[in-house]
């Protein structure tokens, strides 16, 4: 069995690590399999795959381009694959473009955040063009239970093709790159002792809120200053975040991008999620969880589902106010962390990277 992987991006991202995990698994227990990546170049995932002996193609799916569709086609024959799985938009749109009489092999497609156009035209498109893709894919993979109730409910006709397998995490995995390059950060870790320590963690998107996060420290800095909010991710030319770090330039560090930020969110108190929604449990919260750090989460599709309320993390109103009032309950509270943190230790012993790999090896076969 050969298994083609197209992924959009090849930066530090979900979309990237659950076919990397899924490939290391399938490697270790399926020697049978033949993978080959096709991703963008430039990417730290590029090296990852070939440091992992996975036969690596370069191919721009992060950048529209019509030329492309001209080359995915004879990419693909000289592939010669039996399953071809498209991970996010991207790579989705141009390899489900492609009729199936030009690339014989069964598609798998998995969104990694099945997210609608804000604006009512750009959801008209992206409806319709679902329902074209559809026809040119075999099997629709959705990393959580409302995912997969929002790509039923956009798309009916998707529902026999759908298959719910939950995202995991490497329990052990996320806990030796906590430990591995500790050093590198000694720095910024230096300024954390005796801090309540609030670490958000994401790409600078809209879908993210950053200012809802930088809204809400203010609120909680203005009560109690020994407080620390690291942001990781965030660009440094951000208007917002330079206005409260002029504010409280003792309080806040922002570090635009890091391969391994596992080092700095095992220094944490709690981790912050502002998102307007996500596909499923976000893989920084289960990362978390695996390292004790309770999560504060806004209560929305997504990042509610992997907030057991006051067991592993709280879950909150969507508003400043209320993110900034459970910040500060975790700050004055340290038994509360400390229960909290047990129970996100607790809720890690539910992943199972080699049962979550059986569900997708099964799942290929059943294709083939």
């Amino acid at each position: 069995m050969h298994i083609v992987h197209c992924l959009t991006h090849s930066t530090h991202g979900g979309g990237q690590a659950v076919p990397f995990l899924l490939i290391k698994n399938l490697l270790r227990h399926h020697t049978e399999i033949r993978h080959t990546v096709v991703l963008p170049s430039g990417g730290i995932y590029v090296e990852r795959f070939k440091n992992i002996g996975i036969h690596t193609v370069e191919c721009p799916f992060n950048k529209i381009d019509p030329f492309n569709f001209f080359h995915i086609k004879p990419l693909l024959t000289s592939l010669n694959p039996d399953i071809i799985h498209t991970h996010g938009r991207g790579a989705g749109l141009y390899v489900r473009s492609l009729p199936k009489r030009h690339a014989a092999a069964r598609r798998v497609h998995t969104h990694h955040g099945f997210h609608l156009p804000e604006s009512t035209p750009g959801n008209i498109v992206f409806t319709i063009s679902e329902e074209y893709l559809l026809r040119n894919t075999d099997r629709i993979i959705c990393v959580s239970r409302s995912e997969s109730e929002i790509v039923e409910k956009t798309n009916p006709r998707s529902r026999s093709k759908i298959r719910v397998i939950p995202n995991v995490v490497d329990s052990e995995s996320v806990r030796s790159a906590a430990r591995s390059g500790a050093n590198e950060f000694d720095s910024i870790v230096s300024l954390l002792p005796g801090k309540f320590v609030v670490t958000m963690i994401g790409r600078d998107d809209p879908v993210k809120n950053y200012p809802l996060a930088f809204s809400a420290a203010r609120e909680v800095l203005k009560k109690d200053t020994d407080v620390i909010f690291l942001f990781i991710g965030i660009a440094q030319q951000n208007m917002l975040l330079n206005d409260l770090r002029h504010q409280y330039p003792d309080n806040i560090i922002a570090i635009p991008s890091m391969a391994n930020p596992l080092p700095l969110l095992s220094q944490s108190s709690v981790l912050l999620i502002t998102s307007k929604r996500e596909a499923g449990a976000p893989l920084v919260m289960m990362e978390a969880a695996c390292l004790g750090i309770p999560v504060v989460g806004v209560r929305v599709r997504g990042v509610s589902d992997g907030i057991h309320n006051e067991h592993n993390g709280l879950c909150v109103e969507y508003n400043s106010h209320s993110i900034a009032a459970a910040l500060l309950l975790c700050a004055g509270d340290p038994e509360l962390v400390k229960r909290l943190s047990k129970g996100a230790l607790e809720y890690s012993q539910l992943f199972d990277a080699t049962s979550w790999c059986e569900q997708y090896y099964a799942m290929y076969k059943d294709l083939l």
